[in-house]
């Protein structure tokens, strides 16, 4: 008999990558993905939006959100994500694809990290940490109000 601890999940994600880093999305977060022109990213009192079938769209940056390097493109992809009502662009360099993988806890050292719902082992031997949307919503709500950005 297999006995599995209660920390890990097993889900379907969607593998981008921004810089030299991946990340997994998980598909029951997000609702599609867009391949956005860098010249129709709008900025509105400080915040980048998107108008997306005639709705704004709030758009968060990953590259800026984890101080990561980025490619330097005229187009990126957005992958559109929501928690409850609110929804947002995540705006990464590459959407690698959509891949099953069990999600395994930071543990009580790393879960103050923000942004990341836990990591995955994908491939050989290659740790990937899945992206928390309801935090990265959290925090462009946060930003679109006129809050900090910490």
């Amino acid at each position: 008999m297999l006995t599995l601890p209660i920390t890990l999940a097993i889900i379907k994600a969607l593998i981008v990558r921004v810089g030299d880093e991946k990340f997994a999305v998980a598909l029951t977060s997000m609702s599609e993905t867009l391949i956005v022109n860098q010249k129709d990213i709008q900025t509105i009192e400080w915040k980048e939006v998107y108008y997306l079938r005639g709705e704004m769209l709030p758009m968060m940056r990953v590259n800026r959100f984890f101080d990561l390097n980025s490619d330097k493109a005229d187009r990126s992809f957005a992958v559109v994500v929501s928690f409850g009502e609110r929804k947002a662009g995540l705006l990464v360099d590459e959407l690698i694809g959509q891949q099953e993988i069990v999600i395994k806890s930071l543990g009580d050292y790393l879960k103050k990290l923000r942004g990341f719902a836990g990591a995955a082992e994908v491939g050989k031997h290659e740790v990937i940490l899945v992206l928390d949307v309801e935090s990265l919503i959290e925090e462009s709500v946060i930003k679109q109000k006129g809050g900090s950005h910490v």
